[in-house]
């Protein structure tokens, strides 16, 4: 079988803005998952955190998704005693 043949073959009989638009479900989940986690993170040490899981984004993207799923850093928890 001919090598072309056979990439042909594995790839998806989805087409591909169906594709596109599932790796972005993805991304925005994942995303989302990190801000849960890291909640003192910004969408910079996100993205930092998603080229490390494998995921090769830009940090404009990851900003984009962030305003739009209305993420935000938590604020710091004030001390309970203050001056000390």
């Amino acid at each position: 079988m001919p090598c072309a043949h056979y990439r042909f073959s594995l790839v998806s009989v989805l087409p591909p803005r169906q594709r596109k638009g599932r790796l972005r479900d993805r991304l925005t989940e994942d995303i989302i998952t990190l801000a849960r986690t890291y909640g003192r993170y910004g969408y910079r040490m996100i993205t930092g955190l998603l080229n490390n899981a494998g995921w090769h984004v830009n940090h404009k993207r990851v900003e984009r998704i962030w305003r739009r799923e209305g993420l935000k850093v938590r604020k710091r928890e004030a001390d309970a005693v203050q001056g000390v």
